[in-house]
């Protein structure tokens, strides 16, 4: 075809994509900062799953043999149970499980029986991905 043909399937020219540039008080640039700020999908994420606890100092052993039975009882095997803070009014328990896939639903039913139980004053579930 000529110059002076107007084809109407001519790709039209590409424009210039703008330059991404990291903010320098980020670590890492734009793409890892993303990756970074992503939530993570608990269903789909071999991760570090890790069981909260908080109690009386009189109750730490009770307590210990609470989160062992209860997560034994869910199928979730207990890589360490740690004390996370302790003072004289409260102590923090937290059981830190293998990594694993773990179901929300699963961890939140193990936090409720924990809560009904009389020496935990509350209990909670946290999620970090392994490195």
């Amino acid at each position: 075809m000529d110059a002076d043909n107007h084809d109407i399937h001519r790709s039209a020219p590409l424009s210039k994509p703008a330059a991404i540039l990291p903010d320098r008080r980020e670590r890492g640039g734009p793409s890892h900062n993303y990756i970074n700020r992503r939530p993570i999908d608990a269903r789909a994420t071999e991760a570090q799953y890790a069981i909260h606890a908080l109690c009386d100092p009189a109750d730490v052993s009770d307590v210990r043999d609470l989160l062992f039975s209860e997560l034994e009882a869910a199928h979730y095997p207990i890589r360490e149970i740690a004390t996370l803070s302790d003072s004289e009014e409260l102590v923090e328990l937290a059981a830190t499980l293998v990594p694993t896939n773990a179901k929300p639903d699963e961890l939140d039913a193990v936090v409720a029986a924990l809560e009904k139980a009389g020496p935990i004053k509350t209990a909670t579930w946290t999620v970090s991905t392994t490195a």
